[in-house]
């Protein structure tokens, strides 16, 4: 069992794909192990101490770490860890149609801005492209890493009208759009996490008046800030920097609405949904 814990650790490390694809085999894992019953306590706590080491911002393993570490305090472990985990596992495959099913009741946006590359996102998209027939979604180019291009070209493969801008023109191009439909790297009690670019994109519009929804798996939701922006400077010349971030934050309270698949609130609520949150204290030895 030990090789399982390894081998699972190494494939968390080393794959770079979405966080849903990620908590998806994680949790497939998991229950496996649970259901075995031969993971010790000690193990146990290995492999969640491990899944925040793998991957130091990724607020779904952080949760689950955390789910691992308090049912550890459980008399009967093995059985409690293998009913939550299955019923999580269950859950989160569903998650993002119902984000989507809640999201396509409550708006009907015919253009809409977006950045980055969001599973949650593009379902939400999808499923809107079913109701409004000429639908028009306007994506930033997302730099440095690019991720808008990609999510563009994935959203005019499911025939979705879309337009790639630069990210210095999303000043422009918000007057033009309904909404600002952005999905989130983590979310804290005051704080959406996501992308470099969405601060900018977030003021700019509640500037024009549009409104603002997140929406993102509930294990997206961390009581604690995890990780720092990413940032780093290079020299690339004599008296001559340049600086990148790959993550930054903004004000949760710009925030319209933010839709999980248990709930939606308004960012001003969003605080509310932290005020019984447990946290186990050996979560600090993986930080």
């Amino acid at each position: 069992m030990k090789d399982e814990v390894a081998k699972l650790l190494e494939k968390v490390r080393k794959n770079d794909g979405s966080a849903f694809t990620i908590v998806e085999f994680v949790l497939d894992d998991i229950v496996s192990m649970a259901r075995s019953g031969k993971m010790s306590r000690e193990r146990w706590q290995e492999l969640a101490l491990g899944l925040l080491q793998a991957k130091g911002r990724m607020a779904p393993l952080y949760n689950i770490a955390n789910m691992i570490l308090l049912n550890l305090e459980e008399d009967d472990f093995q059985n409690t860890l293998m009913k939550k985990f299955d019923n999580l596992h269950k859950y989160h495959t569903d998650s993002e149609k119902l984000i989507s099913d809640t999201f396509i009741s409550e708006f009907k946006p015919s253009t809409i801005m977006v950045n980055s590359y969001s599973s949650t996102v593009m379902e939400c998209l999808t499923a809107l492209s079913k109701k409004i027939v000429d639908l028009k979604v306007v994506v930033t180019e997302s730099l440095p890493m690019g991720e808008g291009v990609m999510f563009a070209e994935a959203l005019a493969g499911r025939k979705i009208n879309t337009t790639i801008i630069a990210d210095s023109m999303t000043f422009e191009w918000m007057r033009k759009v309904d909404i600002f439909l952005c999905g989130a790297d983590a979310v804290i009690p005051g704080k959406i996490f996501n992308k470099v670019g969405s601060e900018a994109i977030a003021h700019a519009a509640k500037l024009e008046g549009k409104q603002i929804v997140v929406v993102c798996d509930s294990l997206k939701l961390s009581p604690v800030e995890l990780g720092d922006s990413v940032s780093k400077c290079n020299e690339i010349g004599p008296r001559l920097k340049r600086c990148t971030s790959l993550f930054e934050s903004f004000d949760s309270s710009l925030v319209d609405r933010l839709i999980t698949e248990k709930w939606s609130c308004s960012g001003k609520e969003l605080p509310e949904k932290f005020r019984d949150w447990r946290r186990s204290p050996a979560l600090d030895k993986g930080r």
